[in-house]
C-alpha cells in the first residue's frame, strides 16, 4: 500500500544474479485509501528460471526498493 504521494515509481525485472533482463514492464497506481501500485509486465520471453520484480519508489525525499520474487514454470 502507498501511504504518502510519489515522486516516481519504475520497476524493472531481473535475474537471480539482480541484472536487470530486458522485459516490459508498467507502474500504475490503483487508487483508493491507500492506493496500492499495480506492476504489469510481459513474461512470455523469459525462459523458466526464478526472477524478481524491483521496485524503485521516492516520496517525500526518501527512496524505498523492494523485490518480489517469482518463478517462470514450462
Amino acid at each position: 500500500p502507498v501511504t504518502r504521494a510519489l515522486e516516481s515509481r519504475v520497476a524493472r525485472v531481473v535475474g537471480r544474479d539482480g541484472k536487470p533482463l530486458a522485459v516490459q514492464v508498467a507502474v500504475s497506481e490503483r487508487p483508493g485509501l491507500p492506493s496500492v501500485l499495480v506492476v504489469d509486465a510481459v513474461l512470455s520471453p523469459l525462459a523458466p528460471g526464478d526472477y524478481a520484480i524491483e521496485l524503485t519508489v521516492t516520496g517525500d525525499g526518501q527512496t524505498k526498493r523492494t523485490f518480489l520474487a517469482f518463478k517462470v514454470v514450462p
